[in-house]
C-alpha cells in the first residue's frame, strides 16, 4: 500500500496490546461494578449475602494481594538469589562445556541429558525466565556439534516449558494454587478437608513421564534427521549467518575448577533436597520416620532448628517442618541457605552477598505486582459476595456435565485466560480460591470421582504451560525465538506437529484422569 502523494509505503498501525497490568485492573474495576449491580438487584441490604466494593479498592486491593501473597513473593525473590550466585560463578558454563568435550561425538547423549535437566528445573521450581541466559551458551555449542540454533530452542524452551507445563512440586503453581483453593473455601463446605499440595502427585508424575518422553523423541526425531541431511533443518538458509553470529570456540569455556565444582554440587543437592522434602514420603510409606526425625531434631538440636510447644500434639516440635511436609517457606529457605553457601563458596564479600539477594528481588519486581493485583482480585471477589455465584455456577456444571467433557471444557477455559493472563502465579492466586471451592463442594470432588480441585489444577497447569510454548504473549517463549533467530512464522509452520501432539496428550491424560479412582492419584 503506498500513499498516492509519497509513493511511500504507509505505516501499518500496529495492534493494541493491553499490558498485564492493565488487563488486571480493568478485572478489578468489573469486579467493582458487578458488585453494585448485584448489591442493587437484592434490594441493597447491608446485612444480605452482597456488598458493593468502593471504587477506591483498585487501589486498595492489590496492597491486601500484596500482603497475601508475601511468601510466593520472597521465594522467588530467593529463588532468583540462588540462580544469580550460580550463574556469576560460571559452574554451569564450565559443566555443560565438559560434558561437550567428554561427549563429542555422543552428542545425542548430550541433548538429552540437557532436556532433562530443564525439565526438572521446570517441573521443580517453574524454571522459565530464568533459562534465558543459557540459549547464549547453548546454541553456540550445539551449532558446533552439527546442529542448529531450532535444536536449542527446544531443548531449552520445551524443556523447561514441559517440565512447568506437568508441574510436579513446582511451588509458584502447585503449593500456590492449592493454597488460593483452600483460602476459598466458604462455611458452607466446613466438611471439606483442606488440600495438601502432594494430592494428585501420582497423575502429575505420570504426565510429566508422558509428556517429555514425547517432546524428547520429536527433539530427536529432528535433530537425526538434520543430522543426516543439514538442508532439512529450518534454519538452513541462515546457516552462514549463524555460524557467524554463534562462533564456538572451545578455548573459551570456562575451566572447571575445584571452586566450580563444589558450586555445581550445591547446585544439585538444593534441587534434590527440593524434591526431596515436598514428597509425602511418611503418608506414601505409611512410616513416620520424618516426623520422627524432626521431634529428634526438636528435642535435642533446638539451638539450630528452633522449637515450638505443641498444644495439639502435646509435642515439642522444630519451627521448620519435617521433609516430605515441606510448603513454599521451607523451599524459600533453601534457596536462601543455597545461595549463602554457593556465595561463600565463591567468595567476593559481603556487599556482593547482599547484592545477589538485592538483585534477585528487582528481577521478580514485576512478577511481584501481578500477584498482588491477582491476589486482591480473587480478595475482593469474596469480599463481594460475587465468589459464591461463580462456585454455584462451576459447582452446577460439574455436577450435570460428564467429567471427561467437563475437563475438556476446564482446560479450554483456563486456555483462553491464559492468553491474557500468562503468568501462573498470577492465574493461580486470582483463579483457584474460586473455582476451587467449587470443585470441592461439588459432588465430583466429594465422590472421589469425576474434575476433582487437583485434576483442575492439573488442567489449568497443562492450559498456561501450552500458552507460554506456543503465544507470543509469552515473554520467555518469544525471547528464546529471537534468540535463536527463528521467525514465528517459520516456528509455527515447522513445529505445528509438535504443538497438536502437546495438546492431544495434555487433553487425553486430563481425560484419562478423570476416570480414576481418588483424588490422591487425580
Amino acid at each position: 500500500m503506498f500513499s498516492k502523494k509519497t509513493n511511500k509505503p504507509k505505516n501499518k498501525k500496529k495492534l493494541y496490546s493491553p499490558s498485564i497490568f492493565a488487563i488486571l485492573l480493568s478485572l478489578l474495576f468489573l469486579v467493582i461494578v458487578i458488585s453494585w449491580i448485584l448489591y442493587w438487584a437484592t434490594g441493597a441490604n447491608p446485612s444480605g449475602n452482597f456488598h458493593p466494593a468502593g471504587i477506591l479498592e483498585i487501589f486498595t486491593a492489590p496492597i491486601k494481594g500484596f500482603v497475601n501473597s508475601a511468601d510466593l513473593i520472597i521465594f522467588l525473590f530467593l529463588m532468583s538469589a540462588f540462580l544469580k550466585a550460580v550463574n556469576e560463578s560460571k559452574a554451569l558454563e564450565a559443566g555443560i562445556g565438559s560434558i561437550f568435550l567428554k561427549l563429542k561425538g555422543k552428542e545425542t547423549s548430550l541433548i538429552i541429558i540437557l532436556f532433562f535437566v530443564f525439565v526438572l528445573c521446570g517441573t521443580t521450581f517453574g524454571m522459565c525466565e530464568a533459562a534465558i541466559p543459557f540459549y547464549f551458551l547453548l546454541i553456540p555449542v550445539l551449532i558446533a556439534a552439527g546442529y542448529d540454533s531450532f535444536t536449542a530452542f527446544l531443548v531449552i524452551c520445551y524443556g523447561a516449558g514441559i517440565g512447568v507445563l506437568a508441574s510436579t512440586i513446582n511451588p509458584v503453581l502447585i503449593d500456590n494454587a492449592f493454597n488460593a483453593a483452600n483460602s476459598g473455601i466458604p462455611s458452607v463446605f466446613t466438611d471439606v478437608e483442606a488440600l495438601l499440595s502432594s494430592t494428585g502427585i501420582v497423575w502429575r508424575l505420570v504426565s510429566l513421564v508422558v509428556l517429555s518422553g514425547f517432546v524428547i523423541c520429536y527433539i530427536l526425531w529432528y535433530t537425526k534427521r538434520i543430522k543426516a541431511n543439514p538442508a532439512k533443518s529450518i534454519v538452513y538458509d541462515l546457516r552462514d549467518k549463524h555460524l557467524e553470529n554463534f562462533s564456538f570456540n572451545v578455548n573459551s569455556i570456562p575451566p572447571l575448577t575445584k571452586k566450580r565444582k563444589i558450586i555445581l554440587v550445591c547446585f544439585c543437592l538444593t534441587f534434590l533436597m527440593l524434591i526431596i522434602g515436598a514428597i509425602p514420603w511418611d503418608t506414601m510409606t505409611g512410616l513416620n520416620g520424618f516426623q520422627m526425625l524432626g521431634n529428634v531434631l526438636a528435642s535435642y538440636f533446638p539451638y539450630l532448628v528452633g522449637q515450638t510447644y505443641d498444644p495439639i500434639t502435646h509435642q515439642v516440635v522444630a519451627n521448620i517442618h519435617p521433609i516430605g511436609t515441606w510448603s513454599i517457606f521451607e523451599m524459600a529457605f533453601l534457596f536462601f541457605v543455597g545461595a549463602f553457601v554457593v556465595s561463600i563458596v565463591n567468595w567476593h564479600g559481603e556487599k556482593a552477598f547482599g547484592n545477589l539477594v538485592i538483585g534477585g528481588a528487582q528481577e521478580f519486581v514485576a512478577v511481584s505486582l501481578i500477584l498482588a493485583i491477582a491476589n486482591g482480585f480473587s480478595i475482593l471477589l469474596a469480599e463481594t459476595g460475587i465468589q459464591i455465584v461463580l462456585i454455584s455456577a462451576i459447582s452446577t456444571t460439574s455436577k450435570v456435565m460428564p467429567a471427561p467433557a467437563f475437563a475438556i471444557v476446564i482446560f479450554i477455559l483456563f486456555y483462553i485466560i491464559s492468553i491474557f493472563i500468562p503468568s501462573m502465579s498470577g492465574f493461580a492466586r486470582s483463579v483457584f480460591p474460586t473455582v476451587g471451592p467449587a470443585l470441592t463442594g461439588g459432588a465430583a470432588a466429594v465422590n472421589g470421582t469425576g474434575m476433582t480441585v487437583s485434576g483442575s489444577i492439573l488442567g489449568f497447569s497443562f492450559a498456561n504451560g501450552l500458552v507460554n510454548l506456543t503465544i507470543p504473549t509469552a515473554a520467555p517463549f518469544v525471547i528464546g525465538l529471537q534468540i535463536s533467530d527463528i521467525s514465528l512464522s517459520r516456528f509455527y509452520k515447522s513445529a505445528w506437529p509438535l504443538i497438536l501432539g502437546v495438546t492431544v496428550l495434555s487433553i487425553t491424560l486430563l481425560m484419562v484422569g478423570t476416570a480414576l479412582p481418588g483424588s490422591s492419584i487425580f
